[in-house]
């Protein structure tokens, strides 16, 4: 039967101790920034929180789309003012004029001085 010294014991101890310790380390390490770790669950949370936001938005527009839909259908004055504004129609009769901002527009001659 082998029996260990005081000294051997001590350096399986340490050998263990180290092991554990590298493992733990790897295991810490893999846990903070591996595939399903805490920065890729702070990272899906923050992509989740985003669409869900975006979520929101699309179905706001949805409604408002929805209600205007109902409009036009049910109002002859929302469709008259849609064709208007998108379609560029007119009543017979009726002449347009079209104005143009200040800023929007360029001199036709540059002032001398």
């Amino acid at each position: 039967m082998l029996r260990t010294t005081p000294h051997g014991r001590l350096r399986r101890r340490r050998i263990l101790t180290y092991a554990v310790l590298a493992v733990s380390t790897v295991l810490m390490v893999n846990a903070l920034v591996g595939e399903h770790g805490y920065l890729a669950t702070l990272r899906a949370k923050r992509e989740t929180d985003a669409l869900t936001e975006e979520i929101e938005k699309i179905k706001t527009q949805n409604q408002q789309l929805k209600d205007l839909t109902d409009r036009i259908k049910h109002d002859p004055a929302t469709l008259e003012e849609a064709a208007r504004r998108d379609l560029g129609l007119i009543k017979p009769g009726e002449t347009v004029i079209i104005l143009h901002d200040e800023k929007d527009s360029k001199p036709a001659v540059p002032s001398a001085k």
